[in-house]
């Protein structure tokens, strides 16, 4: 049920009040919220508008609950307002709210009761920084932990011994060893996704450094590959402007998951039947966006595989949209956005 909210008579008393502290929270990029003894909004510093989406005018007055709050469970709620309200203690915590657009956004919550000449609670203020980037992270932590565990090295290095051990000696024509070399090629990809996934389970520590990557470039390389791999399949590619970078600043190996998951998804959906992949690049008003197309009746994409899961994951680490796919008649898209923010900064 919604709060009370404050009539703007009450409001304005307190404007004169708040105009020196309101010139600086301005200049803070984390959320700051002033309210009366009864959590009514008095003031709210631009970072909250620029980053939830409301407008003050929509927020002065109002419970936060009814704004970006509410997102946790009751009692966390309870158990806040009892050590600021009654106990008039600061409190900190961990708290999820959430955008006008609904989406959710972690912050490290501070709130500090502001007490009158008689010891009871004026105003409170509250502080919260932003701590996406680390929540982020722990969640892959926890998905990766739940989709691969650390013995899968063993396995994995077991095959490769394996595979090395027939090449040389298999006593192998030439069409069988042009084979095994194919399928070695496809088991190195997986162990170096694995150790991808590995580095990144311990938040990127030892893990190469981010550099400048050229998406065009990096798929020309991946196309390559795939030729070899699926020979029934014709991959195709275009980008467009043709003459632009597709500059990223980024992990090379990440992205090269990334771009070449749904390309394997694409060619594999065929079931060894020939068709055609086409890989489209483009600048967008969203940012770069790469799309994967195969076009072919009867398609049988696996709408759960484990390739999709984990690029789900890595693209949530580094900042990039999940992977989404969309079926039409005849056709099947996979579609990757990389946010204007990935080429124009650090991750």
């Amino acid at each position: 049920m919604p709060h009370s909210t404050l009539p703007s008579s009450r409001i304005e008393r307190y404007r004169s009040a708040l105009e020196p502290l309101a010139k600086a929270f301005d200049l803070v990029n984390d959320y700051v919220v002033i309210t009366d003894a009864d959590a009514h909004i008095l003031y709210v510093n631009r970072a909250i508008v620029r980053h939830t989406g409301f407008r003050v005018d929509e927020v002065l007055g109002k419970n936060p609950a009814d704004l970006w709050g509410g997102r946790m469970p009751r009692a966390f709620y309870e158990e806040l307002w009892r050590n600021i309200k009654e106990k008039r203690k600061p409190f900190a915590t961990e708290v999820c709210n959430t955008t006008r657009k609904g989406r959710d956004c972690w912050h490290d919550l501070h709130i500090s009761p502001v007490l009158d000449a008689k010891g009871e609670v004026e105003l409170f203020i509250a502080i919260e920084p932003s701590i996406n980037d680390r929540k982020r992270k722990e969640r892959f932590r926890e998905e990766f932990a739940s989709v691969i565990g650390h013995e899968s090295l063993s396995p994995a290095t077991a095959i490769r011994w394996m595979i090395e051990w027939l090449a040389e000696n298999g006593n192998l024509n030439n069409r069988q060893k042009k084979k095994l070399h194919e399928i070695y090629a496809q088991h190195r990809r997986l162990v170096d996704m694995i150790n991808d996934l590995l580095f990144l389970s311990r938040l990127g520590r030892g893990y190469p450094a981010q550099e400048e990557v050229d998406l065009a470039a990096e798929l020309h390389g991946i196309l390559k590959s795939k030729r070899h791999q699926f020979p029934r399949v014709t991959f195709t590619l275009t980008a467009t402007p043709e003459s632009q970078s597709f500059l990223v600043h980024s992990y090379r190996s990440l992205v090269a998951q990334l771009l070449s998951i749904p390309l394997e998804e694409a060619s594999l959906s065929l079931r060894k039947q020939t068709g055609t992949v086409t890989a489209t690049l483009k600048k967008t008003a969203e940012g770069y966006r790469f799309e994967c197309t195969v076009a072919r009746a009867g398609l049988r994409p696996d709408p759960g595989s484990a390739r999709m899961t984990t690029a789900r994951m890595i693209a949530r680490y580094i900042g990039w949209h999940v992977p989404e796919r969309r079926n039409r008649k005849k056709e099947v898209t996979w579609q990757l956005t990389i946010p204007p923010a990935a080429a124009t900064r650090h991750l």
